[in-house]
């Protein structure tokens, strides 16, 4: 008989810590065609049965992981995750987990860092959030931006476990594209929680479960089709090096070298798009494209200061000298100095 597992939530050096087994191995599939959204959202497509190659799982301990996590506040309000998802719920926001939040769970990470969709229009949604949270609370990087980033940096609270702010795209942004227009497959897994019987349910459109257990990062899109992919939201591809700084491997080195050589053939182009990625994942920030800057309240501590170092670390390997210090470098020095 198997031991009831329980998750344990702690800090160590502000690194927060799930007392658990990885979810690797101690999950059930179960047949995708049982399992339905609401039947208020008959109009919206069901990711499980559209991608041809969707999963779906459950488990006692992903169940128990969940239930852990989602009662902790999201910086700078006060509403916990479980009580940011009932209210958009009952305002006909239907939201779920997806992306690297998900891969954290799995991994028996609390994810500090969490992406969500969700079903209603944007411009509602930032209406609902600015009349609940206030305008301070809700952030686009740009009048052109897909998402909505709820919460914000805010002080650091001495031994408490929080979320950074909340980024929120619309539910077709993932669920109603081919996969061209995802990102890798270590970030497309999703979390549903059925609100009829709450049972807790893990949604892998791609194999992704896989991969994060194998700890491997690849292109959703077929070979053929990665021009294509890295043209939809390119700052996504700037997550390939942020991934093996964090102890990712490529699937293969044609993955690495097809990254690599994007990077530098476009970083001109897309330098904006990588300040954005550095803000975002190093800074805890949100950076505005059409003022060219990185809004960020927090002096970075250990634990942060240590992740930035692993990714400096990982840029250097992945680049020549001359490109790091040139382009990727110089253009951390605008908001950051990585000297400091």
């Amino acid at each position: 008989m198997s031991q009831l597992w329980m998750p344990i939530g702690f800090l160590i050096f502000n690194i927060a810590i799930i007392k658990c087994d990885k979810l690797c191995g101690q999950l059930t599939e179960v047949n995708k065609t049982e399992i339905n959204l609401p039947k208020t959202l008959t109009h919206i497509w069901n990711p499980w049965r559209i991608y041809p190659k969707a999963k779906v799982y459950r488990g006692e301990k992903l169940t128990n992981a969940w239930n852990f996590v989602k009662i902790h506040q999201v910086r700078g309000l006060n509403d916990t995750i479980e009580e940011m998802k009932a209210f958009m719920d009952l305002n006909g926001c239907f939201f779920i987990i997806q992306g690297g939040a998900v891969r954290d769970l799995v991994l028996s990470k609390f994810p500090r860092d969490i992406d969500g969709r969700v079903t209603c229009d944007m411009k509602f949604l930032q209406h609902l959030c600015n009349g609940r949270y206030g305008r301070d609370n809700c952030h686009k990087s740009s009048s052109q931006s897909v998402n909505l980033q709820i919460g914000n940096g805010g002080d650091e609270e001495n031994g408490s476990i929080m979320f950074e702010a909340v980024d929120v795209v619309h539910w077709n942004e993932s669920y109603e594209v081919n996969a061209t227009g995802l990102e890798f497959t270590i970030n497309s897994l999703s979390l549903y929680e059925d609100p009829v019987t709450k049972e807790i349910y893990l949604i892998d459109l791609l194999n992704g479960l896989q991969d994060v257990c194998e700890r491997k990062i690849r292109i959703t899109a077929r070979r053929n089709q990665w021009k294509t992919w890295a043209s939809a939201r390119f700052h996504k591809v700037y997550r390939f090096m942020k991934s093996e700084s964090s102890g990712f491997i490529p699937a293969d080195e044609q993955n690495r070298q097809f990254i690599v050589r994007l990077v530098k053939n476009t970083f001109d182009l897309h330098r904006l798009d990588f300040k954005r990625s550095f803000c975002h994942n190093f800074l805890f920030g949100y950076f505005s494209y059409e003022q060219d800057l990185c809004f960020y309240h927090r002096p970075l501590v250990d634990e942060r200061k240590y992740k930035l170092e692993k990714y400096i670390k990982q840029l250097r390997n992945d680049f020549d000298q001359d490109f790091y210090e040139n382009k990727l470098k110089k253009t951390i020095d605008e908001i950051y100095s990585v000297d400091q």
